[in-house]
């Protein structure tokens, strides 16, 4: 065992601390990712891509990723600088 397991098999409140942080993870990141998932891949039951193709296939979101690549590879537009029309830097 090593060094920092040991410490937390001897003193309990560590090891409620770890578990009780443990299990905040699992309810407010990993369950909610879990259930993003399941919805983006299912359809009517059954595994497709038919969700995320259709989001992918719509015109908006297909220009504005279109413009959000053209402008990101402009040439001499750097991020945060004040050459880069349309960026709001700090004063």
């Amino acid at each position: 065992m090593t060094l920092r397991m040991r410490r937390i098999a001897r003193d309990p409140l560590v090891a409620i601390a770890v578990l009780l942080l443990w299990l905040l993870l699992g309810i407010f990141i990993l369950y909610p990712l879990a259930c993003l998932l399941v919805r983006a891949f299912t359809d009517e039951g059954g595994l497709t891509l038919r969700p995320l193709l259709a989001v992918a296939g719509d015109a908006e979101v297909t220009h504005v990723f279109t413009t959000l690549l053209l402008y990101l590879r402009a040439p001499g537009c750097k991020r945060f600088s004040k050459s880069c029309p349309g960026v709001r830097t700090r004063n």
